[in-house]
């Protein structure tokens, strides 16, 4: 079971991807560093990022990925998703 509701992950999900566009547009008011200021966007972004492949997928719409590398050296893409059975 979920510790977060599926509205709670959504609202989770829209107020980081806020505050990587905030970051970017308002972050030389704080920072004279472009680089200070590049660095929290990419890095809310990444956050973003993860929160969609794993939190939002996982939960929202029951999709999971990764990649696995086998012994050759080969990329291994694995996909599950929840079952599509609708509960009576």
């Amino acid at each position: 079971m979920s510790v977060l509701s599926k509205g709670d992950e959504l609202v989770v999900y829209e107020m980081i991807q806020v505050a990587a566009v905030a970051a970017y547009l308002i972050g030389g008011f704080f920072s004279a560093s472009y680089v200070i200021n590049f660095v929290v966007t990419i890095t809310l972004l990444g956050i973003d990022f993860w929160i969609v492949k794993n939190v939002s997928g996982r939960i929202l719409v029951g999709l999971r990925w990764w990649n696995e590398i086998n012994e050759k050296g080969g990329s291994i893409w694995r996909f599950e998703s929840l079952d599509q059975q609708v509960k009576p």
